[in-house]
C-alpha cells in the first residue's frame, strides 16, 4: 500500500513540475514589441507607474516638455491642460522588430492631432491681433486673455491627420528590454506632438 502511494505522489510530483516547466517556458520575457505597446498605452492613459518600468528616462511629459513642467501664469496652465487632451489622444501600430544584441528597434506608425500646424496658425493670427490690441491700449491681461480664446478656437478646427512613422529604440537593462531616451529633437517625439518639432523649427526660420 504504501508503495502505492509513493509512486501515486511521484507522479502528481511529475506532473506538476511538469506543468511549472510548461507555464514558465509559455510566460517568456516580453519581446520589444511587447514592450513598446505597453508603453505607449502607459503613455496615452498617463500611467507614470507603468512608464516607470518600461522607460529608460523620466516620465515623459509631452505637454510639459512642449511648454514648461510648472506653468506660472493661468494662460499656460489652461494652454497645458487643453494641450494634454489632444496629445494622448493618440493611434499607433506597430510593426518591423528588429533585436541587434542588446539593442532592438521597433518601427511605429503614430496618427496624432494637427498640434504643429494648429501652432503656426494660432501664432500667427494671435501676435497680427495681439499687435493691434496693445496699439488701442489693451492691458496685458486682456490680451492674455484673447491668446486663449484664439488657441480654444484654433484647438476646435484642428484635425486628427498628423501621420507619421519613427522609430523606437530599445536596449536590455538587467535581461529586460526597457525604451531608450527619446530626444526632444526627433522624429519619435515630433510623431507624438502632431508635428510640433517640425512646426516650432519651421516658425524659427
Amino acid at each position: 500500500m504504501t508503495k502505492v502511494l509513493m509512486k501515486k505522489a511521484l507522479v502528481v510530483l511529475c506532473v506538476l513540475a511538469l506543468l511549472v516547466s510548461i507555464t514558465a517556458c509559455g510566460a517568456g520575457k516580453p519581446s520589444p514589441t511587447d514592450v513598446a505597446e505597453s508603453f505607449f498605452t502607459a503613455l496615452q492613459n498617463f500611467d507614470e507607474e507603468k512608464m516607470a518600468t518600461v522607460y529608460l528616462g523620466e516620465n515623459l511629459d509631452l505637454a510639459g516638455d512642449l511648454l514648461q513642467e510648472d506653468p506660472q501664469d493661468e494662460f499656460t496652465q489652461q494652454m497645458t491642460e487643453q494641450l494634454l487632451v489632444k496629445l494622448l489622444d493618440f493611434d499607433y501600430e506597430l510593426s518591423n522588430e528588429v533585436i541587434d544584441g542588446d539593442r532592438a528597434t521597433v518601427d511605429v506608425t503614430i496618427t496624432q492631432w494637427s498640434i504643429g500646424s494648429m501652432f503656426i496658425s494660432f501664432l500667427q493670427d494671435y501676435f497680427t491681433r495681439a499687435m493691434e490690441l496693445a496699439m488701442d491700449g489693451a492691458t496685458e491681461a486682456e490680451i492674455s486673455e484673447f491668446a486663449f480664446v484664439v488657441l480654444s478656437e484654433k484647438m476646435e478646427e484642428m484635425q486628427k491627420d498628423f501621420i507619421k512613422s519613427a522609430t523606437l529604440e530599445l536596449e536590455q537593462v538587467d535581461g529586460q528590454w526597457m525604451v531608450s531616451i527619446i530626444a526632444e529633437d526627433s522624429d519619435m517625439f515630433d510623431a507624438l506632438t502632431g508635428g510640433m518639432i517640425s512646426a516650432m523649427t519651421q516658425f524659427g526660420n
